[in-house]
Parts: structure tokens; sequence; C-alpha cells
């Protein structure tokens, strides 16, 4: 009886000591997984937005730009012209 005491307990400590390294090692690459997922979506989305709000913000740059050249280049003539005549 001694002995089959001695087998469980060590049966029991050996399968008590591998599942708990399995088992942290499977929460941390969850984990891992986990937060390299959660990075990738983030950046996918900063990207989806960020690349066509870019695109607007320099389209509206560049007609508030074409309208100050042409603001800029016609009020100089039509000063000029008014006060030649």
């Amino acid at each position: 009886m001694d002995q089959s005491k001695s087998m469980k307990t060590n049966a029991d400590e050996t399968s008590n000591s591998l599942p708990k390294t399995t088992e942290i090692e499977v929460i941390g690459e969850k984990k891992f997984t986990r937060v390299k997922f959660i990075i990738i979506v983030t950046v996918l989305i900063l990207l989806l937005i960020g690349i066509p709000v870019s695109i607007v913000l320099t389209k509206k740059s560049d007609t508030n730009a074409t309208k100050m050249m042409v603001n800029t280049i016609t009020t100089p003539n039509m000063e000029t012209s008014t006060t030649g005549s």
C-alpha cells in the first residue's frame, strides 16, 4: 500500500507540474497572438481612415491654394487697371 501511495503522489506531482507549465505557455501564446491581432487591426483601421482623410485634406488645401493664387494674381491686375483708367 505504501508503494501505491507513493506512486500516486508521484503521478499527481508530475501530472500537476506538467500542465501548469504548458498552461502558462499556452496562455502566454494566446495573449501574444491576441496582442498581435489587436495591433494589426488597429494599424489597418488607421490606414483605412488616414489615407482618405489625407487625400481629402490635400485636395482642399490644393483648391484653397489655387483660389489664393487666383486672388493674388487678379487683384493687382484689377487695381492697376482701375487706377490706370
